[in-house]
């Protein structure tokens, strides 16, 4: 994306989301004849609320300093999910070294550790030895539509994190491990909390793909339907990987069929060891149904390399399960 789409992109978003704030308020769309008196108490009414949100989230917004290979130091942003574990995207601690510090909405500084990490949302973990930060508040599932505020550390104890505003619009994307944001992300809130107008986290922004550059208006955070699995083991100090089945399916969903059918079985992938073959239907995986390629590679997104699944399958109109271990996809 251009420099110049770039700029005329962003403000007319912010502006979108704020002409719609003010019509929730006030019940009047932007261009319409004034009020007689009111509007500036409307207009207040929405300044507090966003205040107040991001006054919520800050105390959960944490500034991560480390030290560079080249001595030098850089500042990012973290979510504090529990008293003692933070999230932040992956991509700002590779290549660092430690001490990692951390530092709350009160100043307060605390030695920081790297703990777990998950290759397929780009999420790490550190531990923090205190255990006196405060867990951030989860939000309720996100809806294509609804207010978003994505908050930073632009600077090492500020009370206040640094918020931009957008809205959420789309969930369920990259299979599943992803809800689409309209917020302006870049590298100094990456890693921080995307948060409702009551200040309750959607999720952890973070920067799944590096097509989309700094502030291009298109932002990305992972749900907690993701990473709520995974905290034992990122506190853990795990290694999490996409799992591999070894199986080729079509690219496209056939007409009339119901299920996925399998088009050939890796010769030396986990699931040469069992008694698939070309022609059966993937019916179910573990709990999930399977009827389209979107439920297979929702599911399929949610392994682990290693984690031991059930496939239920269809041949010749019998059905029956098998069960192996999947393998880590390689990098």
């Amino acid at each position: 994306m251009s420099s110049r789409r770039r700029i005329t992109t962003l403000p007319t978003t912010l502006s979108l989301a704020l002409a719609a704030l003010l019509f929730a308020a006030t019940g009047r769309a932007p261009g319409a004849p004034p009020a007689r008196k009111g509007d500036a108490d409307h207009w207040r009414s929405l300044e507090t609320l966003l205040e107040q949100a991001v006054e919520r989230a800050s105390a959960s917004t944490v500034a991560i300093v480390t030290s560079t290979s080249a001595n030098g130091v850089r500042l990012r942003t973290g979510t504090a999910v529990t008293e003692g574990l933070v999230l932040t995207d992956a991509t700002f601690l590779e290549g660092l070294a430690e001490p990692i510090t951390v530092i709350d909405a009160q100043g307060r500084r605390f030695e920081a550790h790297r703990a777990g990490l998950d290759q397929r949302l780009r999420i790490a973990a550190l531990r923090v030895s205190s255990g006196a930060l405060v867990g951030v508040e989860r939000a309720p599932p996100a809806r294509p539509g609804l207010f978003a505020i994505a908050c930073g550390r632009a600077r090492p104890g500020s009370r206040r994190a640094t918020p931009t505003l957008g809205i959420i619009s789309a969930i369920g994307r990259f299979s599943g491990r992803a809800t689409q944001v309209s917020c302006k992300l870049s590298t100094a809130n990456a890693g921080g909390p995307v948060v409702d107008l009551d200040g309750r986290a959607f999720g952890v922004a973070i920067r799944l793909t590096r097509r989309t550059g700094d502030d291009s208006g298109v932002g990305f955070c992972v749900p907690w339907s993701m990473i709520n699995p995974i905290l034992p083991a990122l506190a853990d100090g795990a290694q999490l990987r996409a799992a591999e089945l070894g199986l080729l399916v079509p690219e496209q969903d056939l007409p009339g069929t119901r299920g996925v059918p399998i088009v050939a079985v890796r010769s030396g992938g986990p699931a040469a060891r069992t008694q698939l073959c070309e022609g059966d239907l993937i019916v179910g995986l573990d709990d999930a149904q399977i009827d389209r390629l979107e439920d297979l590679s929702r599911a399929v997104a949610k392994l682990i390399g290693g984690q031991t699944i059930k496939l239920r399958i269809e041949r010749s109109g019998r059905r029956f399960e098998v069960e192996f271990e999947t393998k880590t996809r390689a990098p």
